[in-house]
């Protein structure tokens, strides 16, 4: 994903025991809620979906891209899963402040939330 601006989100899907991990590196922001939207909602349309999403390595996160991550949590087929992994640091912090983590299943790394 890339805005106009070529700021850059570097975005991988891969699989750990059996769950779909959506990997994003670099800045969430305004420039790119949609994109983040539509991969994740993709993702839960199914009810066996079981996805991680993997913040480990998202430098800069705002209202926008977390309210892309809350509405596809909260438009996910019933019977999918969703779990937030890395987020630490400044990821936590907004997580937290927003009450979000009380909202979605947060787990300190990809490991413990693809269990």
């Amino acid at each position: 994903m890339s805005s106009d601006d070529g700021e850059l989100l570097e975005v991988r899907w891969s699989a750990v025991n059996g769950w779909r991990v959506l990997s994003l590196a670099g800045e969430v922001d305004v420039t790119r809620q949609d994109e983040l939207f539509g991969e994740l909602s993709g993702a839960l349309r199914e009810a066996s979906a079981r996805v991680v999403l993997d913040l480990s390595r998202v430098t800069y996160i705002d209202s926008s891209g977390l309210s892309a991550i809350a509405v596809a949590n909260r438009e996910a087929a019933p019977g999918a899963v969703f779990r937030i992994a890395g987020s630490g640091g400044f990821v936590l912090r907004l997580l937290r402040t927003t009450g979000l983590d009380t909202v979605l299943d947060v787990h300190p790394n990809v490991e413990h939330a693809a269990r």
